[in-house]
This record gives structure tokens, sequence and C-alpha cells, in this order.
């Protein structure tokens, strides 16, 4: 519905609508645009050397557990850690951890084994 003479073009109940579908068609412009001119912001550049930067560290924990720590089976994960967690919350087993709550979800339903050094 158009609105005479109220400034408005659509009434409140099309303004949320109308304003999302103006937001969205906004972004589309816009990354379309980057996708002309190659430029992504999520890719190489400053981004690039942050997620390097992050998986070094990964690494390095990696590498400074396993030096310090016997690599236990898979099957004493399961055995003995996993009945524990599925008692304990998705969110604060990902906080604790530091891990996604997808990651952590997989690993509580057993689908996944997670490094030892987050055991």
């Amino acid at each position: 519905m158009v609105l005479e003479g109220s400034g408005r073009k659509v009434c409140p109940a099309c303004a949320v609508p109308d304003r999302t579908e103006r937001i969205v068609q906004a972004g589309i412009r816009v990354f379309e645009a980057r996708r002309e001119t190659g430029v992504d912001p999520s890719h190489g550049g400053e981004a690039a050397r942050r997620r390097c930067e992050k998986m070094r560290q990964r690494m390095n924990e990696i590498r400074a557990w396993e030096a310090q720590q016997p690599r236990p089976y898979p099957e004493v994960f399961r055995r003995e850690i996993l009945p524990l967690l599925r008692t304990i919350p998705i969110r604060r087993i990902a906080r604790e951890v530091g891990i996604s709550l997808r990651y952590a979800s997989l690993i509580r339903r057993g689908e996944y084994v997670p490094h030892p050094r987050y055991s």
C-alpha cells in the first residue's frame, strides 16, 4: 500500500520486508562489484595473514602438547571421556575448550574424536 501525503512510500507492515529487500539487493551489488574488480576482503591480504597466523599458532600449540604428552588411543576417549561429555552442555564444552559450537556438538555426539590435547 502506498501512503499519500505522509512522506512514506510504504505502510508500516510493508516497511521491514521492503527495507530488508533493499539491504539484500545492496549487498548483492557490493559483492558483484567486488567480484568484477577481483577484491574480496575475506580472502587474501589482511584476512589471509590473520588466518595464517592463527593456523601457525594452532600448529605450535599442537607440537608443544605432543612433545610433552603420550597420545592416547581414540578408544580411550570414547570409553572414558565421551560418556562424561554427554552430560555437559555444548555451549560450555565449546567455551571451555575454545572450539566452535558445531565442533563441540560433533564431538559430544561421538562423530569426531578431538585432538588429545582437548581431552
